[in-house]
């Protein structure tokens, strides 16, 4: 491990030169201003770190550029400079410093990890897979090294070998939340959505009220169709923290279990962020539809059939609000033009078998047309009374 320098070492020279008889020996004249320095540089050494973690780099910068000159002794500041040069996009400078580290520390993992981040930071994922893998086998402990050659393999496409990475470190290390949320990552990666939610939920025992971890679990549950349990997983969560593609999930979900309300409520978020998304009116107006809400139903279609005339499941729900409004012949027309554009003719035959029906009772004025009772006796329909 990396050798840096601390306070600690610095009175434990102290203690050794303090005779036992009690009095003080005289220290050597640079002994306090040296003994600062060390303090000092370790301190904007811990400084810079945590802004870089924490995305600061104008900080890291700066607080580097104030000792850069003493770094020269210290290698876990050279390795912080070096992840700070990354930052700030001087990527020749941090690979060059990370060369000569990689020479005077030939069994460091910790230069190996930033010589990852460095390619990753250039988008050559080998490079940092190898890099990566390499601080792994130097460090078989680290955590770190694991994760972040996970990442790494999801990067590539590669969900499968990021699983059993991760499942292999969890054999040894069972009860660290980051690798079981890793695996969450990587299942969910890999399709196997199910797998992805009872991982997410394993990691969320160790603390329920973090909400990222939470949304992916409602996430995975959607995609698994567990879909009752992803919306309970969601209200437990601010709506701020949910992004999009999560809020779309959730939407559908509550349409499938008709939740109409939640469906409004997701839909709504969802449309502010993509509203040139033809699918996801054609959903609003089906969620309102079943709010008995025809009036925002028919504006919601309206969206939709602006941005895509030719969307047969929005003329569905079109004619299935003239129906509603008594509009039988105007209803009958969308639906055959719905047909026209793709609908499924099975999904549709009763409703057009009940609308011919209608309009054969009482003599009524508005009669199927040709074209509805030959889809209709096509599809095996009795015509009805008008046949």
């Amino acid at each position: 491990m990396l050798v840096r320098s601390s306070r600690l070492s610095c009175l434990l020279v102290v203690a050794a030169l303090v005779p036992a008889c009690g009095s003080v020996q005289q220290l050597p004249e640079d002994f306090v201003t040296t003994e600062h320095q060390e303090t000092r540089t370790q301190l904007m050494i811990d400084q810079a770190e945590r802004a870089l973690n924490a995305g600061d780099v104008g900080m890291a910068s700066a607080r580097i550029q104030e000792i850069a000159a003493g770094l020269s002794s210290n290698a876990h500041g050279q390795l912080v400079m070096a992840r700070t040069l990354i930052a700030k996009g001087q990527f020749l400078e941090a690979g060059e410093m990370l060369t000569l580290l990689a020479e005077a520390f030939p069994d460091e993992a910790e230069v190996d990890i930033v010589i990852g981040t460095l390619a990753e930071a250039r988008a050559r994922w080998e490079m940092a897979r190898v890099a990566y893998g390499r601080a792994l086998e130097k460090a078989p402990e680290s955590v770190s090294a694991v994760l972040l050659l996970a990442r790494i393999e999801l990067v590539l496409g590669l969900p499968a070998n990021a699983a059993a990475l991760l499942e292999r470190k969890l054999a040894v290390l069972p009860n660290v939340r980051e690798l079981q949320e890793a695996l969450g990552e990587a299942y969910l990666a890999g399709g196997d959505y199910e797998l992805a939610a009872e991982w997410y939920s394993v990691a969320l025992d160790h603390d329920p009220q973090v909400g990222p971890l939470r949304v992916r679990l409602a996430f995975a549950q959607s995609l698994s169709g567990q879909h009752l349990e992803a919306l309970r997983t969601i209200r437990e969560v601010s709506e701020t923290e949910v992004p999009p593609y999560v809020e779309l999930a959730l939407a559908r979900s509550a349409l499938i279990v008709d939740e109409a309300e939640e469906a409004v409520f997701w839909l709504d978020r969802y449309l502010n962020a993509f509203p040139d998304d033809v699918s996801a009116w054609v959903d609003l107006a089906r969620a309102h539809l079943l709010q008995d809400g025809d009036r925002a139903s028919l504006e919601a279609l309206r969206s939709a059939l602006r941005l895509d005339p030719g969307r047969a499941d929005a003329l569905l729900i079109l004619g299935h609000l003239r129906m509603r409004a008594g509009q039988h012949q105007l209803a009958m027309d969308t639906y055959l033009e719905a047909l026209r554009l793709g609908a499924d003719a099975a999904e549709l035959a009763p409703v057009l078998e009940a609308l011919i029906q209608r309009s054969g009772e009482g003599g009524s004025a508005e009669r199927p047309s040709g074209v509805a009772l030959q889809v209709l006796s096509a599809l095996g329909g009795s015509g009805g009374a008008g046949s």
